[in-house]
């Protein structure tokens, strides 16, 4: 088989590696644009823990016990419920979220602790009652979030 028009060929061949070189570039481009989207907590769950200190939804952090453990009897199901509506709005299955609810002078920590590479974002806020209501029993609602391991 011999070539005749080399030029032809050759034009052929660097447009395809431009075209080659340019969706490479989009591509990398458009995966780092959507990871920095979707992993900047420190902006996205405080608006989580207002949205949970307004008061038609106060009153769910109100009536955890704090004498209980954590996922024991109603405490489970109020942290699974508060837990459940940050991983909805979050809409990222790559990260994970633990919540506790605690008195305003405990530590509040998150048990077990994740075992994981990578850095845990904490934010917290102080729930309390309205004025009207006899019993004055603010509480600590604090929020975990982790990236899942990849293995």
């Amino acid at each position: 088989m011999v070539m005749r028009n080399k030029k032809g060929f050759m034009r052929v061949l660097e447009a395809t590696i431009a075209v080659m070189i340019i969706l490479g570039a989009l591509i990398v481009i458009g995966t780092n644009r959507s990871v920095e989207q979707r992993s900047d907590l420190s902006e996205v769950l405080p608006s989580f823990l207002e949205e949970a200190a307004s008061e038609n939804r106060r009153d769910i952090v109100l009536i955890y016990d704090t004498n209980r453990e954590p996922y024991e009897q109603n405490n489970g199901v109020i942290l699974n419920r508060i837990e459940g509506s940050i991983k909805e709005g979050l809409k990222n299955e790559d990260i994970e979220i633990k919540a506790r609810i605690c008195d305003l002078d405990s530590l509040c920590p998150l048990e077990p602790y994740p075992l994981i590479d990578g850095e845990v974002f904490v934010v917290e806020r102080v729930v309390s009652a309205s004025l009207d209501l006899n019993e004055f029993g603010p509480r600590k609602l604090k929020v975990f979030a982790w990236k899942k391991s990849s293995s």
